[in-house]
């Protein structure tokens, strides 16, 4: 899906539409991670895996949109951990993004 793409089906709600996306295990979140990866388009054929992998430099360039429960007790006890720094999040293609012990500047 092209950003062109999404804009034209979005345009068929309300603008004040709550947008989510699937949680790890159930629930949803709001989208509140965006950045540009970039993909090797088709490189699992596995059904429990994403169709695309995130390579390094090369690749498709692409928006990943992911959320993460910022109410849990695990993203709050990291932003206690150290006041004035933000989790650095990692990600994969497969749906889930998982909190990093390592620390980065907001």
């Amino acid at each position: 899906m092209t950003i062109q793409q999404l804009t034209t089906l979005l345009s068929q709600y309300p603008p004040d539409t709550r947008i989510v996306l699937a949680g790890y295990e159930g629930g949803f979140n709001d989208i509140n991670i965006h950045k540009i990866i970039h993909l090797k388009l088709d490189a699992n054929k596995e059904w429990w895996y994403g169709q695309h992998e995130e390579v390094r430099s090369s690749g498709e360039e692409a928006l990943l949109l992911a959320g993460e429960n910022r109410i849990s007790e695990e993203y709050l006890g990291k932003q206690e951990e150290k006041p004035g720094k933000m989790p650095m999040i990692s990600f994969n293609l497969q749906g889930s993004s998982k909190v990093e012990r390592s620390m980065r500047s907001n």
